[in-house]
């Protein structure tokens, strides 16, 4: 598994006037404590974050609320460290990866973005999962461990039927048509499942 902290981008051009609600909706869904929205200081460098608890873990979604939309750039971002993924301490370990998963699936069917993207907090700029310019197909060398892809996306990958077939350890249509893509068992592991997704969609030779 990748180590260190794990940040959760997501790309969009706009984000819902209600974002700190729906974050915070988002969050009590997926089985998370959540806090009071009057306690959130949103004049925080125009960045809140909001702090979602699970026993002994945490995750924190900033919002980037003063992002040039012109540009290509993280409308929310989910963090966490790596750590938190090997072992909850719960009887059930992967209680809390499948909450960190609905939690970013939610936050994706209720904003709607281009392109959603895991990856090592180390890097950032350098990784080849981030894209700076668009098309965002044509500026990443290989999928993230855990992505999401536009409807637009999907249609450049090939459509909707040959990005359901990607081979990989877990692949979801949304509600909104989106298309989750999970190549490693466990999530965030870079393992030969990566290799073989990227190969197969984002492949000349495919």
């Amino acid at each position: 598994m990748t180590d260190g902290i794990i940040l959760v981008d997501f790309f969009t051009s706009e984000l819902r006037d209600d974002i700190l609600n729906e974050v915070i909706r988002a969050g009590d869904d997926a089985g998370f404590e959540t806090p009071e929205l009057e306690s959130i200081d949103a004049s925080d460098q125009g960045k809140p974050g909001v702090t979602l608890s699970w026993p002994f873990k945490e995750v924190d979604v900033a919002i980037h609320y003063d992002n040039d939309w012109d540009e290509l750039e993280r409308a929310l971002t989910v963090t966490l460290f790596s750590g938190a993924l090997q072992s909850s301490g719960l009887e059930h370990p992967d209680e809390f990866v499948d909450s960190v998963i609905d939690l970013v699936c939610s936050l994706a069917e209720s904003n709607d973005p281009e392109y959603v993207a895991a990856h090592n907090a180390v890097s950032t700029d350098s990784d080849p999962v981030i894209p700076t310019t668009r098309p965002i197909l044509d500026d990443i060398d290989r999928l993230p461990t855990l992505g999401i892809y536009s409807r637009d996306m999907v249609d450049v990958l090939g459509g909707r039927d040959r990005v359901l077939e990607t081979p990989a350890w877990r692949v979801e249509e949304l509600d909104n048509g989106q298309i989750l893509i999970i190549t490693e068992e466990p999530p965030w592991y870079h393992g030969g499942g990566t290799a073989n997704a990227t190969r197969f969609l984002l492949s000349d030779d495919e």
